[in-house]
């Protein structure tokens, strides 16, 4: 799937990260991450970095969820004239093997749903995450001023 370092741009004045990933096949997936205006006190190149990266992974594991489907598309297809066939026979071995490709692909969507549901959900769980960080330290922040 992945196959070199990504590529990672971090414009510091106006909080933006940019992150490109490649596949095995050089295509691109990019991830941006743009600081919200509330949060530009707090803004850093590592959360960046994390967010577009996560956002830039989600785009490759759907994209690898649309290429298994086109595969099975294209298997099941062939399954299907191949049982149109006049001498079909479902005993044989060329269709055993096809049909266990077709299950396997299957499986694979099924696996990498998965993965992009729970990557989804971590995402999410970070930004609520942060967000909660950043609004105790600005509770903090608020205290210590109200004291001095």
């Amino acid at each position: 799937m992945k196959i070199r370092e990504p590529d990672f741009k971090w414009d510091e004045d106006n909080g933006l990260s940019i992150l490109v990933i490649y596949d095995d096949k050089n295509r691109a997936f990019t991830g941006i991450a743009e600081c919200h205006k509330d949060d530009s006190d707090m803004k850093n190149e590592k959360t960046g970095y994390e967010i577009a990266l996560q956002r830039a992974e989600l785009s490759l594991y759907k994209q690898h969820i649309k290429d298994l489907k086109a595969e099975r598309k294209v298997l099941q297809t062939l399954c299907s004239t191949y049982k149109a066939h006049p001498k079909f026979n479902k005993e044989d071995w060329e269709f055993k093997i096809l049909a266990k490709k077709i299950a396997s692909l299957s499986e694979d969507i099924a696996t990498f749903q998965g993965i992009v549901k729970q990557r989804q959900y971590d995402l999410d769980a970070y930004l609520r995450m942060k967000d909660g960080f950043y609004q105790k330290v600005r509770k903090i922040r608020e205290k210590k001023k109200a004291k001095d």
